[in-house]
């Protein structure tokens, strides 16, 4: 071989060990380029972890808010009805019948001329007093609550 055809097959070989070094820089570096996005991924994701396990926790300090509020709610309800007991002149398991209401009753009574009160719907002591005398003149129990009996007799007078 001639020094030319050395020099020639030295320098194929220089290329071909200089495209081995490239392409393996290449891969190296393609390596290293992954390697921060599966970091910064994996941060991303313990970063979405926390934020959701701080949401819950404030969701949790809400709803034992809202329960707190709603026991303290419960308390003033209790405590008004107590201090302001309602004065029962219908029994409830009648109010199925919808033309019974504070207000026919009283005009069923005015009609039966024994109340001669405003007919506002209010069941106030006039009221209860002739819802009792009603019952009295129909041999009911005079309790002033307009129960079933009462009720059917009464409103004859509408």
């Amino acid at each position: 071989m001639h020094a030319s055809e050395l020099k020639f097959k030295n320098r194929k070989a220089d290329m071909n060990l200089i495209k081995c070094l490239v392409l393996l820089l290449v891969l190296a570096l393609s390596g290293c380029a992954t390697m921060p996005k599966k970091n910064t991924a994996n941060m991303q994701i313990q970063d979405l972890q926390a934020q959701v396990v701080e949401i819950r926790e404030k969701v949790d300090r809400q709803n034992d808010a809202i329960a707190s509020l709603t026991r303290e709610l419960e308390q003033q309800k209790a405590m008004e009805k107590a201090a302001h007991p309602k004065e029962k002149t219908v029994k409830d398991n009648v109010m199925s019948d919808p033309t019974m209401t504070a207000e026919n009753i009283q005009k069923a009574l005015k009609n039966a001329e024994l109340y001669s009160g405003p007919i506002d719907g209010k069941m106030g002591k006039n009221t209860k007093s002739a819802i009792m005398e009603f019952q009295r003149l129909n041999n009911l129990k005079a309790d002033g609550i307009v129960g079933k009996r009462t009720w059917t007799l009464l409103k004859e007078f509408l």
